[in-house]
């Protein structure tokens, strides 16, 4: 029951904080080399909409379509793997959705990229189902809760699952509102010929849900000559770094992984100045290599701001207190790759957290920020030492501090630190672990509790250089470190390090 009501008391938190957000227009770029925008003018003095007919206004709310998409992602999904993949937990006998909503919600067995990257996505597809039929950020996450609810109870035969309500839910939002708000960079309805499809093309890629109604509405293809455009970059200025380069990727008693990397990262919106709405600033990142070794996605992370207050403006001095919604996910190499001891495989992963943050700022040709974070993580995971689920899974918090030295938009040194604490809430422990059994024989009945009873502390460290090259190439070398002690109730406690050097070629957009 206490889940069930914090899963509420978050909804409730997040309809009372989103605002929704008005669509807007692109303007001269401001560039900027590191994660914060240097030398731009006040928020109050900044020039908001320099002539109003070539932005593109809110439309009208289509709720029934929102409705009929969110089911039809359902619908689509369950046909192709009833029919198509043939899979063994698909609901044949409807009347078995009577026993799903009788016997409550329990962990599963997935793997770890299907809860923890599948999921969350899932959820970002009923969430901006709702966002691209122009509805409001509390109804949108209604949609992903809705949506992922009626997957659990009505299509699936194994027991519903709490952990996919907080990924595919809070992780949902996460992921959807920044897809919303990075699908709209592109989008120019003045263009036509190739420079419109493509612009077409890679909004659709960055968000799919508002491509397909881009199509269904007819927006994909008109043309205009007023209200073309949908972001002001003036008002909400970005970057854009797309990078490819070298990735070394070394865990305690493994070989080392050495892959090439293709990674996009994107900072959207002021650091300390705020218009109120939902995600007006955040941050993301996507990394990817060849899946050899190593997962297609080694790493997605956005940090968003869900509200924030600014407490403090000068001349030459900004502050910030705001609410933040995060969403990290590290997958660092495959389990069938590992040779002995698995303490060598990285899995972490913080699907759904939230808490306040302050953010410092202090500009001129030598800039300097600091952001102070902790979060609540209401569901996360990390890897397992033992049992035959790779991953652990349960809750704890995190203090995370950011800091950021640059010089105009030649030279950044960021330096970034992060506390994570994760418990398991029900150990497989309750059922097998006390009576010694062999852990080979790994049940469905076991993998229903959170994983090995204990819990788990990770430290990352992130020193990252970025230097302007020319134009809008930048050479970028960056290290993540981590540090993890896994504390087991009925097992060895491990301890155990990871490291990931990359080094690259970025061009800024």
């Amino acid at each position: 029951m206490r889940r069930y009501i914090l899963v509420v008391l978050t909804f409730v938190l997040l309809g009372k904080t989103a605002v929704q957000t008005s669509y807007a227009a692109t303007s001269n770029p401001i560039d900027s080399t590191c994660s914060s925008t240097m030398d731009v003018p006040s928020m109050m003095d900044a020039p908001q909409i320099s002539d109003d007919s070539i932005y593109a206004k809110p439309q009208k709310p289509h709720i029934l379509a929102a409705v009929l998409e969110n089911l039809g992602v359902n619908v689509a999904v369950y046909s192709a793997d009833r029919w198509i993949l043939k899979r063994e937990y698909c609901i044949e006998d409807f009347s078995f959705i009577k026993t799903n909503l009788r016997r409550g919600f329990k962990f599963d067995t997935d793997h770890f990229e299907t809860n923890f990257a599948g999921h969350p996505y899932h959820g970002a597809i009923y969430y901006t189902a709702a966002r691209s039929n122009n509805l409001p950020v509390w109804v949108s996450s209604l949609s992903a809760l809705a949506g992922c609810l009626f997957w659990e109870e009505f299509t699936e035969t194994d027991y519903p699952s709490i952990n996919d309500v907080f990924s595919t839910t809070i992780g949902g939002i996460a992921l959807g509102e920044m897809m919303t708000k990075m699908a709209k960079l592109p989008l120019n309805d003045k263009k036509r010929g190739f420079n419109r499809l493509g612009r077409e093309f890679f909004s659709a890629v960055l968000n799919p849900m508002s491509g397909l109604n881009r199509i269904i509405y007819g927006d994909a293809w008109k043309v205009k000559d007023q209200e073309y455009l949908y972001h002001d970059r003036e008002a909400i200025p970005y970057k854009i770094d797309l990078s490819l380069g070298y990735s070394h990727f070394r865990g305690k008693g493994n070989s080392a992984s050495n892959e090439a990397f293709l990674s996009l990262e994107s900072d959207y919106g002021h650091d300390t100045e705020t218009d109120g709405s939902f995600y007006d600033k955040f941050r993301m990142g996507i990394f990817l290599t060849l899946p050899h070794k190593r997962a297609l996605i080694n790493e997605l992370t956005v940090n968003g701001r869900m509200i924030g207050w600014q407490i403090l403006n000068k001349p030459k001095t900004e502050a910030l207190f705001s609410f933040n919604l995060d969403f990290s996910y590290y997958n660092y190499e495959k389990e069938y790759a590992i040779k002995g001891n698995r303490s060598s495989l990285l899995r972490f992963n913080e699907s759904a957290a939230m808490g306040p943050a302050f953010t410092w700022q202090h500009f001129g040709n030598l800039q300097f920020k600091q952001q102070l974070q902790s979060n609540l993580v209401m569901m996360g995971a990390y890897t397992s030492d033992y049992c035959n689920r790779d991953y652990n899974m349960g809750s704890g918090y995190n203090i995370k501090l950011l800091n950021e030295l640059s010089y105009k938009d030649r030279f950044c040194f960021s330096l970034d630190f992060g506390h994570h604490y994760l418990f398991v809430w029900k150990g497989y422990e309750d059922y097998q672990l006390e009576k010694k059994p062999d852990l080979k024989k790994f049940s469905l009945k076991t993998g229903r509790s959170g994983g090995e009873k204990g819990h788990c502390t990770f430290l990352i460290i992130r020193p990252t250089l970025d230097i302007k090259c020319t134009g809008n190439i930048h050479f970028k070398a960056s290290l993540n470190y981590f540090l993890r002690k896994s504390v087991y109730k009925y097992q060895e406690n491990v301890d155990s390090y990871y490291y990931d050097l990359r080094l690259g070629l970025s061009y800024r957009l």
